[in-house]
């Protein structure tokens, strides 16, 4: 009867350790689910900010463009070209946010290719830097490599961007 009773008392005893252990790595989880969705928001938050320059700038030479009848040309058309690269950067922006969200849930693939680093790197460099100026250094006999094309220039345009930007 003895036996009965203290084998009762250890499973409840061994079912309140387990039920604290349980508790602690809820609390733990909890926790890091806490820091991803504020990570998550700072993320939106970030994004809904580089969303919105280059939407602003689109505007602000559309209005131009339409409020001022007599804008020569030359200048409509640097208007019209400013529209059109801040559309490209929008579309870029989606389809890096587009991209994070694949790598989220486990659909981005690589398409491993050679690909010429040398030339990669000098298409990365932007025409028309203005006052700044780029040198690329790579030597001639530089190797081949296996990469994925379209996600190493992404990282080199990024890297460029950043560089020129920063």
């Amino acid at each position: 009867e003895d036996l009965s009773q203290l084998q009762l008392v250890a499973g409840q005893a061994a079912v309140a350790v387990d039920n604290h252990r349980l508790h602690e790595q809820l609390k733990s989880i909890n926790l890091r689910l806490q820091e991803f969705d504020r990570l998550k928001s700072e993320f939106v938050a970030m994004v809904a900010h580089d969303f919105r320059s280059p939407l602003m700038a689109i505007r602000g030479f559309a209005e131009l463009a339409l409020e001022e009848p007599d804008l020569p040309v030359e200048r409509r058309n640097e208007f019209m070209r400013t529209i059109i690269s801040e559309t490209d950067d929008l579309a870029s922006l989606a389809n890096d946010t587009l991209l994070i969200s694949h790598m989220e849930t486990g659909q981005l693939h690589y398409d491993w290719k050679p690909v010429d680093l040398h030339r990669e790197l000098r298409d990365s460099i932007p025409p028309g830097l203005g006052s700044h100026a780029v040198e690329v250094d790579v030597p001639d006999a530089f190797p081949i490599i296996k990469a994925d094309p379209l996600r190493l220039r992404q990282v080199l345009n990024n890297l460029v961007s950043n560089a020129l930007k920063y």
